[in-house]
Parts: C-alpha cells; sequence; structure tokens
C-alpha cells in the first residue's frame, strides 16, 4: 500500500511537471508571436525616425555647421559642399532603395526546376535535396540553400542576413547591397559631420546660453559621434562577413564548430576569396569588374539569382577542368 500510494504521487509529479512544461512551452511561444507582431508594426515608426534624425543633422550641417567654417574660405566651403551632397545622396538613396526592395523569397521557377522525387526526399525529416534545398514547415514550399524563414515577415527570405526594424523588413539577396552601403556611407558621414563641427562644438560648450545656431552645431554633433561609435561595430562586422561570404545567421551557425574568427573565415563552403565575395554583393551585371561602380547610387540586376550559389569546390573543379583541357590542346598541338 506505501509503494502504491508513493507510486500515485510520483505519477502525479510527473503529470504536473509535464503539464507545467507545455504551459510554460506555450506561453513562450505566445510572447514569441507577440513580439513578432510589434516587430513587425513597429517598422514603419522605426523609419521614420530614421529619416527625420538624418534629415535633421543634414539641415543642420547644411544650416549651422558648413556657413560658420569661414576659416577654409569660399573655395574649401565649395568643395565641402560638393562632398556634403554627395555623401547625402548615397545615404538617402540607400536606405530608402534598402526599405522599398524586397529581400528575395523562393520564386516558382525554382520550385519547379526541382527534380523528381526532391519535393519528398524534403519533406521528410530533417531531409535535403541534392542541390542542398530544404522544405519549410512553415511555408509548405522548399527554400533553397541559404534561405531562412523569418517568423517576423512570415515567409522564407534569400541570403536571409537578418530582420531589421530600421528597414521595416527582412534584408535579404535583393537588398543586401543597398544596406551595406548605407551603414557605409551612413558611418562616412557621421564622421564627416563630426570633424567638422567639434570647433564649433567646443566653442558652443563653453556657452551657457546657447543660440539657435550652437544648439544646432552640439545636436548634430552629439548624435554624429554616438552614431560613429555604435554605427562603425556594426560596419565593420558586415565588412567582416562580406569577405568570409557569410550571413549573420550562418555565422552563429558556424560558431558551433569554432570560436575564432579567423577560423570562422574558412569555414563557408561559399568563400571564393575576398575580391569574388565582395563581387557578388556589391557588383551588378555589366559592372562585375568595375569596383567604381560598386559604390555608386545605382541600381541593376544582382549578380546570380539568389537561389544557386557556386562554392569554393565548385571553382576548383572548374579550374581543374580548365587546366586539363589546356594540357590536352598543348599537347595536340606538340
Amino acid at each position: 500500500s506505501g509503494l502504491h500510494q508513493t507510486w500515485l504521487v510520483i505519477s502525479l509529479l510527473d503529470m504536473s511537471w509535464h503539464k507545467c512544461a507545455r504551459l510554460c512551452a506555450r506561453s513562450i511561444l505566445t510572447m514569441a508571436g507577440m513580439f513578432d507582431v510589434i516587430v513587425r508594426f513597429i517598422g514603419p515608426a522605426m523609419v521614420l525616425i530614421a529619416s527625420g534624425l538624418i534629415c535633421g543633422v543634414i539641415y543642420c550641417w547644411f544650416h549651422a555647421i558648413l556657413p560658420s567654417m569661414t576659416i577654409v574660405g569660399v573655395g574649401g566651403q565649395m568643395f565641402l559642399s560638393v562632398l556634403g551632397v554627395f555623401l547625402v545622396v548615397n545615404i538617402l538613396f540607400n536606405y530608402y532603395t534598402a526599405v522599398f526592395t524586397k529581400p528575395g523569397s523562393t520564386p516558382q521557377s525554382y520550385e519547379d526546376s526541382l527534380e523528381a522525387g526532391e519535393r519528398e526526399q524534403m519533406m521528410s525529416e530533417g531531409g535535403r535535396s541534392r542541390s542542398g534545398a530544404r522544405w519549410c514547415k512553415k511555408c509548405q514550399r522548399p527554400k533553397p540553400v541559404r534561405c531562412h524563414h523569418c517568423s517576423v515577415c512570415n515567409r522564407c527570405v534569400l541570403r536571409m542576413d537578418h530582420h531589421c526594424p530600421w528597414v521595416a523588413g527582412c534584408v535579404g539577396f535583393y537588398n543586401y547591397r543597398y544596406f551595406f552601403l548605407f551603414l557605409l556611407y551612413l558611418w562616412t558621414g557621421c564622421v564627416f559631420v563630426a570633424i567638422t563641427a567639434l570647433p564649433e562644438f567646443l566653442k558652443a560648450a563653453n556657452v551657457r546660453h546657447q543660440t539657435s545656431t550652437q544648439i544646432e552645431v552640439t545636436f548634430a554633433f552629439v548624435l554624429a559621434a554616438a552614431v560613429t561609435v555604435a554605427l562603425g561595430v556594426l560596419l565593420f562586422w558586415h565588412i567582416y562577413l562580406i569577405l568570409t561570404a557569410q550571413t549573420t545567421i550562418e555565422f552563429y551557425g558556424n560558431r558551433s564548430r569554432s570560436t575564432s574568427l579567423f577560423q570562422l573565415a574558412g569555414l563557408s563552403e561559399w568563400d571564393l576569396g575576398w575580391y569574388l565575395n565582395l563581387q557578388a554583393v556589391l557588383a551588378t551585371e555589366g559592372k562585375e569588374h568595375k569596383v567604381i561602380w560598386w559604390f555608386l547610387p545605382t541600381r541593376g540586376k544582382l549578380i546570380g539569382d539568389g537561389c544557386t550559389y557556386d562554392t569554393r569546390w565548385d571553382v576548383a573543379r572548374r579550374a581543374n577542368r580548365l587546366s586539363t583541357l589546356q594540357s590536352e590542346d598543348a599537347s595536340t598541338i606538340v
């Protein structure tokens, strides 16, 4: 009887534990779903906030900082004006292009191109097709290599890097170029504003009652200096990712196999060398080797389709095949 009661108590505790675990799991999923909804709806507000701050600093620089730089002379002010306009055009162009360009999702043509049996192979638990494609249980569609499902956007995104509230959506294959160039030019612009505003900021800091112009200088300098530090970390992080052919998601996947950044750099199978890695992200068709065009505010068809990627082994096989053909041609001539 005592043994039976003990068994009964253990059973009840076990049932209570499982119920509690299920309740906690449901609560976590509900909270995660609510968080995704909140992030989705605050996106447009974040874009408006970013636009307001950027335009505010631009206005302060042209209205208050540039006119105060009499020490550089008229020629110097004209040069700084041209440089300032160049930075403004690149910042705004790349930001709004990143916002309004969809990152890309699995096209129907890719799904139609799958061979017979590949769909069943992917639908099996943990199954992958010969091309490396996987099955998305939420979209109920195949997703190519480097494609991931975004719970906020509720769709699969080609070469997904992350979901960014500041662009009100995901950063993926089709808008990553503009996102990165936005980071690059915004950081450069903030450094430019901070350096040019520093003399007037130091003067304004020693004044108890600042004029409206000095308030504008202070606002522009403080914001530019803060963003320079914060954005610099993010910019150089993405430079590292591009040069090593990784996305943020892939980096954390590779991290389970190594703890060193230098070792992680060699784990990406799509790493073709720093130049080709840069080209794959920044170049457009017809401008593959015109490096200066990669950094100009232009739009064009990106290289590739976002579904298939060359690996280092593909490139090595092609190089070996070409070397073999050249050797055979040389022996034929002899």
